[in-house]
C-alpha cells in the first residue's frame, strides 16, 4: 500500500547501507494501522547489511527479561532443555547489558525494535535514555526503533526522530477487507455444503453464491463503512465486525428474496443489523452472530433474545472494574457524543435563563442521534458535561486526565485528531459505547443517562 510504502522509504533514507544510523526512532500511530508491518517490510529490504531483532515489551516483565531476550536473539541462542532453558548469559544490571552488547562484531550493523514501548515507562527510569543512546554506550553502529500508538511526548522529553505513521483512509480499508472475498466466499460455500439442508436447497444457494461476485462485496464494505467509519479505525475490530455483520446482507440473496444486484433492498435488510453492532463495538458482548443482531430487532416474538442481550449487556456493565469518576467519564463522553454543542447549557445548566418546555413524546427510534453513530468533542467540553453531573466537587488533577488516557487504551474512547494534545486541551475524541451499555453504567452510578440525551426530550 502506498502509505506504507512511505513510511518504509523514510525508514531506508535514515538507516542506508554503510552510513552512520541515527541514535534511536520512534515509530507511532493508532492501533491497527500498519506499525508492524512498516517495520516488517524495511528489515526485510535492509536485511543485507542490518542484523536485527524485535522484543515485544508487554512480554517483558522486568529489565533483566528484556536485556536477556535481546542478547539471546543477537546471539541466536534458544532456550531449551539442552542449555537447561539458560539464556547466553546472565544480565542483572543496565551495564552488564552494555557489556554484552559491546561484544557484537563491530563492522557490522544492529538494530533493536522493540514492540509496544509504551510498556517501558514501567520499568527503570533510565531505561527508555539508554536505549536512544546506544551508540555512544557501546561505539557500535546500533539503532533502537521503539515502536508505540502513543505520542513520544509520554514517552520522554529528550529530542528523537519521530515517524508517524497515519490512520488508514477508508479507501485502505476496503481494499484491505476486499482481499479477504475469495477467503470468506469459500467459507459461505463450505457452510452450505455442511448444512442439513436437501440437495435441491443447498443446490439454489451454492447457484446464488455465484451471483455474489467480488463487486457484491464491495458495495457490501461500502455500506458497512459507511456505518463503522467515523466510530472506529481499528481493523481488527472492522474486519471482525464486518464478518458478523455480513450473513445479513448476503441471506436474503440465498434464500431468493432478494436478487445480488438490488443494492438498495439490500442495504435497507441489513442497516438494523449495523446499527445494533454499532451499539455494541470493541465489547464483542456474547459474540453474537450477525443474525442473532438483526433478531433482536425484528418482531415479539423475539422477547427472548431481547431479554437475553440486555442481561448480558448488564451483566458486562457490572463486572466492569473502573474508577467511579472514570464511569462518569464514560457517561460524559457519550452524551457528548450524541447531543448538540448548543444543547449542552439547556440540559446541563441550572437555571440558564429559559423556560423549560413540556416535555415531549420520546422520538422515533430510526430519527434518534444515538442510531446515527457518535460525534467529537473537545476535552475542554468533556469536562465541562463531567463537572456538571457530577454532585461532588473535583479538581482537574493529572489523575483525572490519566484516566481519559485509561478509557481510549480500552477502546471506550477513540481520538479523531490531536492525539498528542490531551494535556492542552485540543484533542477531538468519540465515545464509542452504545445506549444499553452506558444506560447500565448511569444505573450503577445512580445517574439517569436518559434525562440528559435530547433524543428524550
Amino acid at each position: 500500500m502506498n502509505k506504507i510504502n512511505k513510511v518504509v522509504d523514510k525508514l531506508i533514507n535514515l538507516y542506508g547501507n554503510n552510513e552512520p544510523f541515527p541514535n534511536c526512532c520512534y515509530l507511532y500511530g493508532q492501533k491497527s494501522v500498519g506499525k508492524s508491518m512498516c517495520i516488517e517490510n524495511f528489515l526485510e529490504n535492509a536485511s543485507n547489511y542490518i542484523e536485527s531483532v524485535i522484543i515485544y515489551a508487554n512480554e517483558c516483565y522486568s529489565n533483566k527479561i528484556l536485556f536477556e531476550n535481546i542478547i539471546n536473539k543477537f546471539n541466536n541462542h534458544e532456550l531449551n532443555e539442552a542449555n537447561q532453558f539458560e539464556s547466553f548469559a546472565k544480565i542483572d544490571t543496565m551495564e552488564d547489558f552494555l557489556n554484552q552488547i559491546s561484544m557484537l562484531d563491530v563492522s557490522k550493523s544492529y538494530i533493536i525494535v522493540i514492540e509496544k514501548a509504551e510498556k517501558l515507562r514501567d520499568m527503570d527510569i533510565n531505561i527508555i535514555a539508554t536505549f536512544s543512546k546506544l551508540q555512544e554506550f557501546t561505539g557500535l553502529n546500533i539503532s533502537c526503533i521503539l515502536v508505540s500508538h502513543i505520542a513520544y511526548e509520554k514517552m520522554s522529553g529528550d529530542e528523537i526522530i519521530e515517524i508517524h505513521v497515519p490512520d488508514y483512509s477508508k479507501n485502505d480499508i476496503t481494499d484491505i477487507l476486499l482481499n479477504r472475498y475469495e477467503e470468506v466466499h469459500e467459507e459461505i460455500i463450505k457452510n452450505i455444503k455442511k448444512s442439513n439442508m436437501k440437495n435441491e436447497e443447498i443446490d439454489k444457494q451454492l447457484e446464488a453464491v455465484t451471483t455474489m461476485n467480488e463487486e457484491f462485496y464491495k458495495n457490501y464494505l461500502s455500506v458497512f463503512l459507511n456505518v463503522f467509519y467515523k466510530a472506529c479505525r481499528d481493523l481488527k475490530e472492522l474486519s471482525f465486525l464486518c464478518d458478523k455483520c455480513y450473513p445479513s446482507y448476503y441471506n436474503p440473496v440465498l434464500t431468493g428474496e432478494i436478487k445480488s444486484t438490488d443494492v438498495t433492498n439490500l442495504w435497507r435488510n441489513v442497516t438494523k443489523t449495523l446499527k445494533m453492532a454499532l451499539n455494541t463495538i470493541y465489547m464483542r458482548v456474547g459474540n453474537l452472530s450477525a443474525i442473532e443482531l438483526k433478531s433482536t430487532e425484528e418482531n415479539d416474538e423475539n422477547t427472548f433474545e431481547i431479554h437475553q442481550r440486555t442481561n448480558t449487556i448488564k451483566t458486562f456493565a457490572q463486572m466492569l472494574e473502573l474508577p467511579f469518576y472514570a464511569k462518569y467519564l464514560l457517561i460524559a463522553s457519550f452524551l457528548a457524543s450524541h447531543n448538540d454543542a448548543k444543547s449542552d447549557k439547556k440540559l446541563f445548566m441550572k437555571n440558564h435563563g429559559k423556560e423549560r418546555k413540556r416535555k415531549q413524546p420520546p422520538k422515533v427510534s430510526e430519527k434518534m442521534n444515538v442510531q446515527f453513530g457518535p460525534k467529537s468533542f473537545t476535552i475542554d467540553r468533556l469536562l465541562a458535561i463531567f463537572y456538571a453531573i457530577l454532585d461532588e466537587k473535583v479538581g482537574l488533577t493529572c489523575n483525572l486526565l490519566s484516566q481519559i488516557s485509561t478509557l481510549v487504551d480500552l477502546n471506550f474512547l477513540t481520538f479523531v485528531s490531536g492525539e498528542s494534545n490531551l494535556m492542552e486541551g485540543t484533542a477531538r475524541l468519540q465515545s464509542t459505547l452504545g445506549l444499553d451499555f452506558v444506560i447500565n453504567i448511569g444505573k450503577i452510578v445512580g445517574f439517569n443517562v436518559k434525562q440528559y440525551l435530547t433524543d428524550f426530550h
